[in-house]
């Protein structure tokens, strides 16, 4: 119980992703008495969360620097803990003392005199470092455990010291001798990870090399991890340390080529200097789960290495689920000729991912056919030769089938008789797939008038569907126009999905404005919905301020309230002025922003755009689909916005 309060309790003050919560300043007093009172379950964690509080590199928000002011007033009270009896609040107390302030750097250097345990004497050296960056010449200290020593090393990179070439060997021998099993500051980051994060790529790749080779296998797979890491924060980081990855993608031991497997992939595009390992990675199927990720690496990479044990694999009846949006390879005649191969045969079993088979959840556990339709898709009218094989997975998967369908397009013409049995049926999907292979409305329409009365359970997917058959769907309008009135049970999100059907049905803005007056204000409601309609229309003067409030707190519906805003006659600079601020701070990047910036040319946006190109450090830090190569593709369509603007003005 005393465990759950004391978790109840951080929480309160900081969220998991080191968000400090307003509340937490008036906390600080209480925790401090706790942890400084013996007896008190926990103490431990309590130190940590103090030391957590002060150190801006894991905590951040509004009540972090006034959290930080408390614990640093209240300091004092904890400097007896660096004498208690037990070695690990000792330690801890170090860390949370010295992250509290220069004001304890005498309470440690007197601590450090007198202290024989090897682990707080690394807490201590760690600290003092901090406050007094010349403290770092005691790392190199003859006697002093490997664990000390490692304490030094960071300490002095994380104070911008660097690691001096003469130190790099005998910090080789300590992360050799700890195995790579040792953390700096209690419960933290590996100091290898830490240390390669901070010094210069040029030290970093000499203490890897030098690491390297007499590591053990455990410390070989930390130094994998810690690359990774780096990889994950620095643009310049893989170019200039890929060449340690390519070593580890050759180890002799299975784990290690794994993690090097996992640190390749962290590198993003700078993985195509390890396409050469990464095939023979590929190539080995003693480990399957190794074997398809270094694989799945040389499809994101559209390398032609990838080709060889891709077929080799489908030849053996094993279906790898390779094909990872949206880094898909392009056309290549031979995976096709192999994909074809691959859908007209039997059927394959659960696909080896249980993660992409609990994503897909098809109903045959058919995890690998969904994902070679969606290639197929990518290819579009160059995958035309398949059309008799994905009608064969029609009955099986409709909905990834008839996407494949509709984006081969006029190419995919045997397929209508089967696609317009389906629509007959009320298939919305369907009708829309026969519109981008035939240019036919009629069947869309058609189906849509079967279903809509319904109002299926995904009606939102068929209303817009549906819109794309533009004047064409007039004989909708009387079905849906009942669904915008105001006592209507339709969801305002649904609203805006018939909003768009009747604009695009009949061109008329009295039908629609009164739906989007009331829903562009509204939470929940596909807000960019709202403004890319609202764009198309003549303008609103009186709806500018709620754009504008709407562009201003860069949540959704940005790109559509500026879209509009612009239509409506607003500067592009001023706009840009708003918007390039709020994409620098997004931690995903939306290349929607520069593509509505690029529209405008508003080359004002040049300078900004510029310095975010070129900056070192990583502008996505969050993504499901691989930070670094979404980060890589970010910083690609920067540079061609920056060039279409400079282009623009000349």
């Amino acid at each position: 119980m005393a465990g759950d309060a004391r978790r109840d309790l951080l929480a309160e003050i900081q969220v998991w992703s080191g968000y400090v919560t307003p509340v937490a300043e008036f906390v600080m007093p209480f925790l401090v008495e706790l942890a400084r009172t013996s007896g008190v379950h926990g103490r431990v964690d309590l130190l940590r969360a103090l030391g957590d509080l002060c150190d801006p590199r894991r905590a951040h928000g509004p009540g972090q620097p006034r959290a930080h002011a408390v614990i640093a007033a209240h300091s004092e009270r904890l400097l007896p803990l660096l004498s208690d009896q037990d070695p690990k609040i000792r330690s801890y107390a170090a860390y949370a003392v010295a992250r509290s302030g220069p004001h304890t750097g005498g309470a440690i250097a007197a601590r450090w005199k007198v202290e024989t345990d090897s682990e707080v004497r690394a807490a201590l050296l760690s600290g003092l470092v901090l406050i007094d960056p010349a403290c770092a010449e005691r790392m190199a200290a003859s006697g002093e455990a490997a664990g000390v020593r490692l304490a030094g090393s960071l300490a002095a990179a994380c104070a911008g010291l660097g690691l001096p070439p003469s130190d790099i060997a005998h910090v080789s021998e300590a992360f050799v001798a700890s195995d790579g099993d040792w953390r700096a500051w209690p419960g933290y980051l590996p100091t290898l990870t830490e240390v390669l994060d901070e010094l210069d790529l040029g030290t970093a790749r000499t203490l890897a090399d030098t690491i390297r080779p007499a590591a053990g296998a455990a410390l070989r797979r930390s130094l994998a991890a810690a690359l990774a890491d780096r990889f994950s924060r620095s643009r310049s980081a893989p170019s200039s340390l890929i060449d340690v990855v390519r070593d580890l993608l050759g180890d002799a031991d299975p784990a290690v080529r794994k993690s090097a497997v996992d640190a390749a992939k962290s590198a993003g595009e700078a993985a195509l200097h390890a396409a050469g390992e990464l095939a023979a990675v590929a190539a080995d199927t003693r480990d399957r789960h190794t074997a398809e990720a270094a694989l799945e690496l040389l499809v994101r990479l559209d390398h032609p290495l990838y080709r060889e044990p891709l077929l080799t694999a489908w030849s053996v009846g094993h279906y790898p689920g390779v094909w990872g949006e949206p880094f898909l390879p392009r056309f290549d005649p031979s995976v096709l000729a192999g994909a074809r191969e691959r859908l007209g045969g039997p059927a394959p079993g659960p696909s080896s991912s249980l993660f992409v088979g609990c994503l897909i959840g098809t109903r045959d556990r058919d995890h690998s056919t969904p994902q070679l339709l969606k290639l197929l898709a990518f290819w579009g009218a160059d995958a035309a030769a398949a059309v008799p094989e994905i009608l064969l997975t029609l009955p099986r998967l409709p909905f990834d089938a008839v996407n494949a369908l509709a984006a081969i397009g006029p190419a995919a013409a045997e397929a209508v008789p089967a696609l317009t049995e389906i629509a007959d049926g009320g298939e919305v999907k369907a009708g829309h797939a026969l519109l981008r292979i035939t240019g036919d409305p009629g069947p869309l329409v058609a189906a849509a008038a079967q279903v809509l009365p319904t109002k299926p359970r995904f009606v939102n997917f068929d209303l817009h569907l549906a819109a794309e058959a533009g004047p064409a769907a007039r004989p909708l309008v009387p079905l849906v126009l009942p669904w915008l009135s105001e006592d209507s049970d339709v969801l305002p999100r649904d609203q805006v999905a018939v909003a768009r059907l009747l604009w695009n049905a009949t061109g008329d803005p009295d039908l629609v404005l009164p739906t989007l007056r009331r829903t562009v204000s509204i939470d929940f409601v596909r807000k960019d919905e709202v403004g890319l309609l609202l764009a198309e229309l003549p303008p609103v003067p009186d709806l500018l301020p709620s754009l504008w409030q709407t562009i201003r707190s860069g949540g959704d519906g940005l790109i559509g309230a500026a879209r509009a805003a612009w239509r409506w006659g607003e500067s592009p600079d001023e706009l840009a002025a708003t918007l390039v601020p709020l994409f620098a701070a997004q931690i995903y990047g939306d290349p929607g922003i520069l593509d509505l910036i690029a529209e405008m040319g508003a080359a004002s946006a040049v300078p900004g755009l510029t310095e975010l190109a070129d900056r070192d450090e990583r502008q996505v830090t969050w993504t499901g689909r691989g930070l670094s190569w979404e980060d890589d593709s970010l910083r690609h369509r920067i540079r061609e916005t920056v060039t279409t603007l400079i282009s623009g003005t000349r």
